[in-house]
């Protein structure tokens, strides 16, 4: 967020670290409720300096609506495709499982969506066996 220019930018950024959610998985609120509570604060946040520290309302939220506009890539496109290499999975796969369980359950099937494929996955995986016997040509 320096690139638009805030006063002092070291703060939103420290507070979006927050944001990402932790590997460990330890507590919910950490976990789920947390990172949304920080975008939020974040948001305002960047939009009180903006609008405080440009003289005209749309040189101060440019710095909003580039965080706005980063995150959703990060959030939709960026973390879907560094998961599936890291995981040995299709990074459409992973996009469809996001969008279709937080359609079904909301932003709880969100974060289930990924652990439910892997899971799909590896079922798939034991249950039809790629070794397993083929018909012969017929």
């Amino acid at each position: 967020m320096s690139v638009a220019g805030p006063p002092h930018p070291v703060p939103p950024n420290a507070l979006d670290r927050f944001r990402i959610l932790s590997p460990d998985r330890e507590s919910y609120w950490r976990n789920f409720a947390l990172p949304g509570v920080i975008w939020l604060i974040l948001f305002v946040i960047l939009a009180a300096v903006g609008v405080v520290a440009y003289p005209t309302i749309s040189a101060g939220l440019i710095a909003p609506l580039a965080f706005v506009g980063i995150t959703f890539l990060e959030g939709h496109f960026v973390t879907p495709t560094i998961i599936g290499r890291r995981l040995e999975l299709n990074a459409l796969a992973v996009f469809i499982a996001l969008a279709f369980w937080t359609w079904l359950w909301g932003p709880m099937g969100g974060f289930l969506s990924s652990p439910l494929l892997i899971v799909a996955l590896i079922l798939k995986d034991h249950l039809v066996p790629v070794a397993s016997p083929q018909l012969p040509p017929g």
